[in-house]
């Protein structure tokens, strides 16, 4: 079905992750007639964690054994390559509330969407925390890991790190 719409709200019905319930994520809706469209559901099993701003599902999570399905009934990802300028969106929110919900380890993270975390490990063991800002502005931030980060001129523990413009930082974690 089109999405009539020019901004998708995603009001979530229940806690999902570190979303909470009643929390609304807002969306650029984008693409051509035949790209924007949803995909309309009656849920016969699973649960409606989200709807749009119409009531209707835009998040279902289904339990299978072990594991579980989320589906979203919007081409998030697709609405989002088709919007210029669309960064910094909320799309981050969602996917660390996948992340959370699917229990993957995240041993770096940070909460300013500009920047971008990894740890990469050395053949000799150790750990590597790489921030890269995406921001045309100067940044301070504090990454949540696991371990403490060190400055690698000096060793000394960092808590609190100043980006440049589109700049990176390389710390160790240990």
């Amino acid at each position: 079905e089109p999405i009539e719409d020019d901004v998708l709200e995603m009001t979530f019905t229940e806690d999902f992750g570190d979303l909470r319930a009643g929390e609304v994520l807002r969306f650029p809706v984008a693409g051509n007639e035949d790209s924007r469209a949803y995909l309309p559901v009656l849920p016969r099993a699973g649960r409606v964690v989200a709807v749009d701003a119409h009531g209707r599902p835009a998040l279902i999570v289904h339990e299978t054994g072990v594991g579980r399905t989320v589906l979203a009934t919007y081409p998030l990802e697709h609405m989002a390559a088709r919007t210029a300028r669309v960064n910094p969106d909320v799309t981050h929110r969602l996917y660390a509330a996948l992340a959370q919900v699917a229990g993957v380890r995240r041993p770096v993270t940070v909460a300013d969407p500009h920047v971008s975390a990894d740890v990469l490990v050395h053949a000799d063991g150790r750990r590597f925390v790489w921030l890269v800002s995406q921001s045309p502005d100067p940044l301070v931030v504090r990454p949540a890991a696991e371990g403490k980060l060190h400055d690698l001129a000096d060793g000394h523990p960092v808590e609190d790190v100043a980006l440049d413009a589109y700049g990176v930082v390389v710390l160790e974690l240990r």
